[in-house]
C-alpha cells in the first residue's frame, strides 16, 4: 500500500520526476485489486450487477487515470525516455509489447536529464 498511497497522494500530477519499476508494478496491482474488488462487491450486493457495474469501472477509471499517467511517464523517464513514448501504445499489438519492455526494464542507476533515480522516504 506504500507504493499506491506514494503514487496517488504524492505524485498524483507530477510528469517531471522518475519512478521505479517497483512502484510502477506495486501501483498497478493495487489498482487492480481495487477493480476487481469493486466488481465483484457489486456483483454480490447488486440485483442487477450488470447495470452497476459500468457505473462503477467508469467512476474508478476517473479517479486513477491522472495518477495512472503520472506514474507511466514517471517510469518511463527512468529508463531515460521521454513521456511521449506513452503515445506508441496507441499502435496496435507491436506499440502495447514496445511499451511493455519499456516498463519492464531496470531503470538507470546515474542522474538523468528527468532527475536522480527515485528514492523514498519508506525504503
Amino acid at each position: 500500500m506504500k507504493w499506491f498511497h506514494c503514487v496517488f497522494f504524492h505524485h498524483y500530477l507530477d510528469l517531471s520526476e522518475r519512478a521505479s519499476r517497483r512502484e510502477y508494478w506495486w501501483y498497478n496491482f493495487v489498482v487492480l485489486l481495487i477493480f476487481a474488488g469493486s466488481g465483484a462487491m457489486s456483483v454480490m450486493l447488486s440485483d442487477a450487477p450488470q447495470e452497476v457495474l459500468p457505473v462503477i469501472f467508469a467512476a474508478l477509471g476517473l479517479v486513477t487515470l491522472c495518477p495512472s499517467y503520472s506514474v507511466l511517464v514517471r517510469r518511463l523517464h527512468d529508463i531515460g525516455r521521454s513521456g511521449w513514448w506513452v503515445m506508441v501504445m496507441f499502435l496496435p499489438v507491436v506499440g502495447q509489447l514496445i511499451l511493455l519492455i519499456f516498463l519492464m526494464r531496470k531503470g538507470q542507476d546515474q542522474e538523468n536529464k528527468y532527475g536522480p533515480p527515485p528514492i523514498y522516504f519508506f525504503e
